[in-house]
């Protein structure tokens, strides 16, 4: 249950610095939580590979 949390909040983040990456207390923030544990760093890097993955997909539909 903890790794779903954590890993929902590393989306989170993840989404956060992406919607305003130049907001300087996000970034504080952030490099906060992601010092915090190792646990923390690993679902940072699954949300990043995540991201990286669905900016490469394809939709299957489109509108026409």
């Amino acid at each position: 249950m903890e790794e779903d949390q954590v890993s929902q909040q590393a989306l989170h983040w993840l989404i956060m610095l992406k919607d305003r990456p130049d907001d300087r207390d996000i970034h504080i923030k952030f490099d906060a939580w992601l010092a915090q544990s190792d646990a923390h760093e690993a679902a940072w890097g699954e949300a990043q590979r995540t991201w990286s993955a669905i900016g490469r997909t394809f939709p299957l539909h489109t509108d026409q």
